[in-house]
């Protein structure tokens, strides 16, 4: 039984070995004319040292990014304040958290409803600055953008 499995494996690491010799043969440059790429190859610290200087320039960004980015006057909109849909149709997401992605909402709202505002967020990215208004709507308790309420300034 043992001797059977090992010609086995003997026979397929054999094919294994030929399939591999032909591709090699295959992919091999047929004549000598063939441009090789002379550009100097970059070593593994050249490499990760462009990544983490891209990485810092990244972060960068994003701190001084926050510290100039727009101000909305949401500040005047206080826990109990009233806001108003704004967003044409049924476009305004009720969103479970701040920020939350494309088709992660609680529910949609429709333009001209009146909510009460419960609390507030802010949420920065780069220099992109977002106020959110926790809500209640119908039985729904979530959150929704100032730029979805009369608040956004224009």
């Amino acid at each position: 039984m043992l001797t059977e499995i090992k010609d086995h494996f003997l026979i397929a690491e054999t094919r294994l070995q030929r399939t591999l010799e032909k591709a090699h043969e295959f992919f091999a440059p047929k004549s000598s004319a063939i441009q090789m790429n002379t550009q100097p190859i970059r070593t593994g610290w050249q490499r990760y040292n462009t990544a983490f200087n891209c990485y810092l320039v990244f972060l960068c960004y994003l701190l001084i990014g926050s510290w100039i980015a727009p101000e909305i006057h949401a500040d005047e909109v206080r826990s109990g304040d009233k806001v108003t849909v704004v967003t044409p149709g049924v476009e305004a997401r009720l969103c479970p958290l701040p920020a939350c992605g494309p088709n992660q909402h609680t529910t949609r709202i429709p333009e001209g409803t009146v909510l009460k505002v419960e609390n507030t967020a802010d949420f920065v990215i780069g220099t992109i600055k977002v106020i959110w208004f926790e809500v209640v709507y119908e039985e729904y308790r979530g959150w929704i953008s100032i730029y979805d309420t009369d608040m956004a300034k224009k």
